[in-house]
């Protein structure tokens, strides 16, 4: 149900403003009905938000005549959104990996969804840990330096994670997995 929802989201035409109405009624209905936390709703609707601002943004440049092409793709993509929280939040991941398979998408493309979700814990382990290092090493506290600061944590951190997953490609091939 959910998917068909933002099936039909998606590829609704942008004039035919009403199915957008019906969708996000149907969508507050289900979290009232499910009783999904509206800080939880927000937190993680936050986490995508800067991303359909700038698509929002790109399709000002497109030359399609619409009155309000921003509004649309912020309205579409952000029920969009909201049905995909709530599906995470109702479906195990491991039931969503199985349906994934089911329907055609590959063995790659579902491997690497379950690794990142098993190594996600550890990669913010090690975030913690470079934070820890650094609020330890400095004192200063100025927004140029936490910028520089904040971006040479990320790197130490891609760096880290690069060379983690590569000792456990290396361990699973060592066991057969291919």
């Amino acid at each position: 149900m959910m998917i068909f929802l933002v099936v039909v989201v998606a590829f609704s035409p942008n004039s035919i403003h009403w199915i957008h109405g019906i969708v996000g009624a149907f969508l507050v209905g289900a979290i009232a009905a499910l009783r999904v936390r509206f800080k939880f709703l927000l937190t993680r609707l936050m986490l995508v938000e800067p991303v359909i601002i700038a698509v929002g943004l790109a399709s000002l440049l497109s030359q399609v005549e619409e009155a309000f092409p921003l509004l649309v793709v912020v309205v579409k993509a952000n029920l969009c959104a909201i049905t995909i929280i709530l599906y995470s939040r109702l479906v195990p991941f491991y039931q969503v990996i199985r349906m994934l398979r089911s329907i055609g998408i590959g063995d790659i493309f579902p491997t690497v969804l379950m690794l990142m979700y098993r190594y996600l814990p550890l990669l913010l382990e090690e975030k913690r840990r470079l934070q820890r290092a650094r609020q330890s090493r400095t004192f200063q506290n100025k927004h140029v330096r936490l910028w520089l600061t904040l971006a040479t944590i990320g790197a130490a951190l891609l760096a880290r994670v690069v060379y983690r997953s590569e000792r456990v490609y290396q361990a699973m091939r060592a066991r057969g997995w291919n």
